[in-house]
């Protein structure tokens, strides 16, 4: 009977270190009303070395930003803290190829954090508009 506890115990303990170690662990994206068929997908491990998550956003089914109503140029990824009330803070833009497949690989110290994509008029776009496309929640 102890050995069973044991390994319960060790189990439950090396899948809380693991949450996020080299295979990760991956968050589902919901798409807004304007991509319906779109998906995505964040997977999340930690870098060894600084304790960062490292962010691999991909996405599928996406339209490309200029057949949306209003049409935009760009799709931008923001990280907005979650805990902390933070503003979004802008990860770069997510191109979308011939295919409406995406991908953005980013890093961030947050642990607990929103993931919003944003269509967008420009890439310069220095705060989210209200045109999301995808969003989920990413925590530890």
């Amino acid at each position: 009977m102890k050995s069973t506890g044991f390994l319960a115990t060790a189990a439950l303990l090396f899948g809380f270190l693991g949450l996020f170690g080299p295979s990760g662990k991956t968050f589902h994206l919901t798409a807004g009303k304007m991509v319906p068929a779109a998906t995505g997908t964040v997977n999340v491990s930690k870098d060894t070395n600084n304790g960062n998550l490292k962010l691999d956003i991909k996405v599928k089914n996406l339209a490309l930003p200029g057949s949306l109503t209003p049409p935009a140029n760009d799709y931008i990824v923001w990280l907005e803290p979650y805990a902390e009330h933070g503003n979004p803070v802008k990860q770069g833009a997510l191109g979308v190829d011939g295919k409406l497949n995406g991908e953005l690989k980013t890093e961030t110290t947050s642990k607990n954090f929103n993931v919003i994509v944003t269509a967008e008029k420009t890439a310069t776009a220095t705060a989210p508009s209200d045109t999301v496309v995808l969003h989920g929640h990413v925590a530890d």
